[in-house]
């Protein structure tokens, strides 16, 4: 706390004069007092800082006050927030080993040959019926359409 040389306290209005009087000597753009404490809690929920430490530091007798007004810088915090989260989440593929180049070229040619052999069981099972070609996978029936020109 601020008081005058001889121990009275400072009226609001004194310290609002100084600053503005502050503001215009330096060229800059203008801003109120109050504007720094706005200022000062939007750059700490940027940066994280708990929502109730701001409260606090802002003197908001609920935290409910400090959300409501900041609430536009907080989205932004809990995005950054969500993302670090995430960020040290395990992914499944990231902790499988790399296979080598044989371990891979193996699984290149069973995929092939998986590809094959179903290429191959509907071919050989494929007829043509009513103008359509027809199969079964697996129990499931497969109708191919013959491509049907569109008038204009």
């Amino acid at each position: 706390m601020f008081t005058m040389p001889d121990g009275s306290p400072i009226h609001p209005g004194l310290l609002t004069d100084h600053f503005e009087r502050r503001v215009e000597q330096s060229d800059l753009p203008p801003i109120r007092l109050h504007d720094l404490r706005h200022v000062a809690a939007s750059l700490m929920l940027a940066a994280s800082v708990d929502v109730k430490i701001v409260s606090e530091t802002l003197g908001h007798s609920d935290t409910r006050i400090t959300r409501d007004i900041y609430q536009s810088v907080m989205p932004q915090a809990a995005q950054e927030a969500a993302e670090a989260t995430a960020a040290i989440v395990p992914r499944g593929a990231a902790h499988r080993p790399k296979p080598t180049a044989a371990e891979q070229a193996a699984l290149e040619q069973v995929a092939e040959l998986a590809i094959g052999k179903l290429v191959g069981d509907v071919a050989e099972a494929a007829v043509e019926q009513d103008g359509h070609t027809m199969a079964t996978h697996e129990g499931a029936k497969i109708i191919q359409f013959r491509p049907r020109p569109v008038r204009a």
